[in-house]
Formats: C-alpha cells, structure tokens, sequence
C-alpha cells in the first residue's frame, strides 16, 4: 500500500469517526470566541470537542444498531462491526467530560450543558419510540443544526462581559443557518442511503426539489444577513471579518448545492460540506 493511499485511509476513518466534525466545531468555537471578544478556558475546548463526539457517535450508534450488518453507508456498518469498543469509549467520556466540567467550568456553562444533554436525550428517546414515522416536526437536521450552534456559542455568550447586541445576534443566526444547510446539503446527497436503510430524513420526507429550494431559500437569507453586517456602518471590525468568513462558506455551499452530482463521487460532498467548517479559524490570523 502506498504511502498516499494510506493516507487517504487514515483520512478516511478520522471521517467516519466524525473527527473532521469534531474540529470543525472547535474552528467554529475560535470564530465565536473572537467574535464576542471573550477568553475561554483549556476546560472549555476540551469539553466543546468530547461533547461533539459524543452526540454525534451516540446518534451513529444508534443508527447502527437499528441495521446490523445490513447497513448501506460504510459509517453505519463501521460503527455496527465496533458498537462495543465504540460505546466503552463513548461511556467513558462521558464521565470525563462531566469531571472536568463540575471542577473547571463555571456553574452556568455547568448546568447549560446538562440542560443541552438532557434536550439530546428526550429527542434521542421520541426518535425511537417514533421509529421510521418521524413526521416533518421530528426531523434530525434541525434537532443536530441547534444542538451544534448552541454548544459552540453558549460558552462564549454566557461568559461575555458585554451586552450581546443587534449585530451579534444576526451573525449567530446565520452560522445556524449555514450549519442547518450544510446538514441538509449532507442529508440530500445520502437520500438513496437512507430510503434504503428505512431512515426519515427531512429529504426522503420533502423530496429532493423541495430540499434544494429550503437549502436555497435558508443560504439566502443568512447570505443576505451577512451581506448587511458587511456593509453596515460603525460594526466591530471582528463582526465584518466573521461575517466574510461565513459569507465565503455560504457561497462555497451555494455553488457545492447546484453541482452535488458531481461531489457525489466518493462522497466527495462529505468532504467539503465538513471542511468548509475549518474556515471559521482563519480569523485568528486577521483579529
């Protein structure tokens, strides 16, 4: 084996471990914390990306185990063939991420997140009791663009000494909304995958054209939210360089939306509708 495709296999399982997930939320974390001026903890960041693991492992596991071994999509048979060492580890994070949280965090962010995980787990609990009749209000796209947005900003939020303004509530709105498409994107290109493994995404319930026109629709508005911040006068410097930063990952979402055939090779979409989540730490070169 070359050393190239053993690289693109390493590549490959940090992708389906959902690591590539993982630092995309703290490159978010590095735009929110710069975005509102605010220092957060070594406990904070260590806790940000374990948490993300967890949520996003707990939900393949799931999946998994609802398939077996008949799994269409590598990551559901993967996580299937490991569930055992996957959920020991899985366990065992859990209970280092609420040690470090009680002894280093401070209380509110504390009891936000057991706020956040609890909401997880009752979502996670009607998805099973609804099994494959989720309807439109149980979707998971949703459910995972709040969660997501919500852990990264919520730190940083409640540990800013300034009032969050007018303009920081847009920027934080259109990151949801880039994070929902992004997730949507994802979803519509694994259609196929999930009709066949019995799943309800929010694509197999509204059908392909109508989720191209929601996608487009929310990339609009955040668009043209950010577009605003850009050329609005007296906002913070770190607002307009945030608010680029985001515009160029909705346009790159945009342009990825109207040429999916093409990203569906490889799952190629997978690796540029995740990657695009780096660009948020580029603003630690310019702030």
């Amino acid at each position: 084996m070359s050393i190239c495709v053993k690289q693109l296999y390493w590549i490959r399982k940090l992708q389906v471990l959902s690591i590539d997930v993982v630092l995309g939320a703290l490159s978010g974390g590095v735009l929110a914390v710069k975005s509102l001026n605010v220092q957060m903890g070594v406990a904070w960041w260590i806790v940000l990306a374990v948490a993300v693991w967890i949520v996003y492992t707990t939900d393949h596991l799931i999946d998994s185990n609802k398939l077996g071994n008949t799994a269409s999509g590598e990551r559901r048979l993967f996580y299937y063939e490991n569930s055992r060492i996957i959920l020991v580890t899985t366990i065992v994070l859990v209970v280092v991420v609420l040690f470090i949280s009680f002894l280093l965090l401070d209380n509110k962010i504390v009891w936000f997140g057991l706020s956040m995980g609890i909401f997880v787990a009752i979502y996670l609990l009607l998805i099973q009791i609804k099994g494959s009749k989720k309807t439109i209000w149980l979707q998971k796209e949703l459910i995972v663009a709040i969660v997501y947005s919500t852990g990264i900003w919520a730190g940083p939020i409640l540990c800013s000494l300034n009032i969050i303004g007018f303009y920081e509530i847009i920027l934080i709105a259109s990151f949801f909304l880039i994070v929902w498409a992004d997730i949507l994107f994802i979803a519509q290109c694994e259609i196929e995958n999930d009709k066949r493994d019995g799943f309800t995404s929010l694509p197999v319930i509204i059908g392909e054209k109508n989720t191209v026109k929601l996608i487009s629709l929310i990339l609009s508005v955040s668009g043209l939210s950010l577009l605003f911040l850009i050329f609005s006068q007296n906002t913070d410097l770190r607002i307009i360089i945030s608010a680029i930063i985001l515009l160029i990952m909705s346009f790159v979402l945009h342009i990825s939306l109207r040429n999916k055939n093409v990203l569906l090779k490889r799952e190629r979409y997978r690796v540029l509708a995740e990657g695009i989540f780096f660009l948020p730490a580029l603003i630690v070169f310019v702030v």
